[in-house]
């Protein structure tokens, strides 16, 4: 079989000898079959160890193996909303699906979920997933949170907390606001709207300016609540950073961000302001 036969490829090394190759083939009806490849001399070399075909032959969104054995195999939404992945202990021979449900308070703003590729260090993996909702406020909103595991993938935890403050921040990075307006508390959703500009009518969800832009950002719980640490450059190029903290709620059964407060806005070297409200920017 040659690579450039198959429309999809996932690769990766759990040592420097040790490597996994997921060759997938052509869609037809939500079809697709795949093989599985391993090397133990660094690539120059690989052996067939198995597929997915005859457990689930679905469309391949993602792979990624924890060590020699164990692996897994992410797939497309098809009839299931929740995350799809399939994970061998012994090396492709045998499949079982992993135990992975939306949890409750986000099914109301995720119409369903996709799951892409695993990374593990050693027993430590974290799966992303992206969530997709179809009816959110400003169009289709795609949202991606993270599944972590720490026995090799047999179970897998999903903290909401840490979760929507990645979902605040990766906004933040693209300067789409539909994600965030979706996990805002009713009082917040009401002052992003009277902050937004409207256009022919509609809410503009494009928040913040282009530069500088965001080239990374760190999250961190904190008790009950959450801080976001942001790094920003411009064309200069000069090294900014921003750090918020986020705080929480129940509201109508699920759990919201409630506030927004900005620590550090925009540090450059010894340069500081504190203490500034989010929803002046979003």
């Amino acid at each position: 079989t040659k690579a450039d036969d198959d429309t999809q490829k996932y690769v990766g090394f759990t040592t420097k000898n040790d490597g996994w190759l997921l060759l997938a083939g052509d869609v037809a009806m939500g079809h697709q079959e795949n093989r599985i490849f391993q090397t133990s001399d660094g690539g120059k070399t690989w052996a067939e160890i198995g597929n997915t075909n005859d457990v689930y032959p679905r469309v391949v969104t993602g792979a990624g193996f924890a060590n020699k054995n164990i692996g897994f195999v992410s797939f497309r939404y098809d009839v299931d909303p929740n995350p799809v992945v399939y994970r061998t202990k012994d090396k492709g021979k045998t499949w079982t699906k992993c135990a992975l449900k939306i949890p409750e308070s986000f099914k109301s703003i995720t119409s369903y979920a996709t799951a892409l590729s695993p990374v593990f260090d050693g027993a430590k993996g974290i799966l992303p997933v992206t969530f997709r909702n179809n009816d959110a406020a400003g169009g289709t909103a795609d949202v991606t949170v993270q599944y972590i595991t720490s026995d090799y993938g047999k179970t897998w935890t999903f903290n909401e907390k840490y979760n929507l403050a990645l979902i605040w921040a990766d906004a933040w990075k693209t300067r789409d606001g539909k994600g965030r307006y979706e996990i805002m508390s009713s009082q917040m959703q009401a002052d992003f709207r009277a902050q937004q500009e409207l256009q022919s009518g509609k809410l503009i969800f494009v928040i913040r300016g282009s530069s500088p832009w965001v080239v990374s950002y760190d999250v961190a719980l904190d008790g009950e609540q959450a801080v976001v640490t942001y790094w920003y450059t411009d064309s200069i190029p000069i090294t900014y950073k921003g750090v918020e903290r986020l705080t929480f709620g129940e509201e109508n059964g699920r759990t919201v961000v409630t506030g927004c407060k900005t620590e550090i806005e925009m540090e450059r070297s010894e340069e500081r302001r504190v203490g500034k409200e989010c929803r002046s920017r979003w």
